[in-house]
């Protein structure tokens, strides 16, 4: 899933490059038109939440959530030397709090995107500020101690989660309901949610 939605993200804001936009209301008009288009209305439903401030995250299993809070305790304390080491941590994570079959499925899932999400975001964020003319791109030069890292953390995480968040909580759903999980539709999903808080920063 991760893979189909950095490669979503790079559609939309190509979509945005093409549309020459230059204001929120023109950018969220084409986001959920895009998004209607290609991955169906639950995705630009995703989006329309995440830009009235929606958290995805309190829809998951309590056990999901904690587990969640420890991941980002954990970042927070890292100092990771590149992107290669950090997916390298996310690889080898082995979850404190999970216990559930589905929890578990659940979670590799919020894995999967999260480290797709960062990624994406660690090397695309100052394209996406680029496309408000009226701001100045800050993504180089925040101050942080722990330089690459702590630097791009910082200023994605947010995004990232909301991403990983929005993502798994469409497939807790699907599993509680016994319900198809599609794939696509899931990266839909998750992109709408992530496009719609940058952009929530940005305008």
């Amino acid at each position: 899933m991760g893979e189909l939605h950095n490669e979503g993200l790079h559609d939309l804001y190509n979509y945005f490059i093409k549309a020459n936009i230059s204001s929120e209301e023109e950018i969220n008009t084409h986001a959920i038109s895009f998004l209607k288009n290609k991955y169906g209305e639950e995705a630009a439903d995703y989006y329309t939440k995440t830009k009235n401030s929606y958290n995805f995250i309190n829809d998951l299993p309590l056990e999901i959530q904690k587990e969640i809070d420890l991941l980002y305790q954990n970042l927070d304390n890292k100092n990771f030397n590149n992107i290669v080491e950090f997916k390298l941590y996310m690889t080898n994570y082995e979850t404190t709090f999970i216990t559930t079959e589905d929890n578990l499925k659940a979670w590799e899932v919020y894995n999967n995107v999260f480290t797709s999400s960062f990624e994406y975001w660690s090397e695309e964020y100052p394209n996406w500020e680029n496309l408000n003319s009226n701001i100045n791109s800050s993504f180089f030069i925040t101050n942080s101690s722990n330089g690459w890292w702590g630097r791009t953390w910082n200023k994605i995480k947010k995004h990232v989660g909301v991403d990983a968040g929005a993502a798994t909580s469409y497939v807790v759903v699907g599993l509680i309901t016994s319900g198809p999980i599609g794939i696509a539709a899931g990266a839909g999903a998750s992109l709408g949610a992530s496009a719609a808080s940058v952009i929530k920063d940005l305008f």
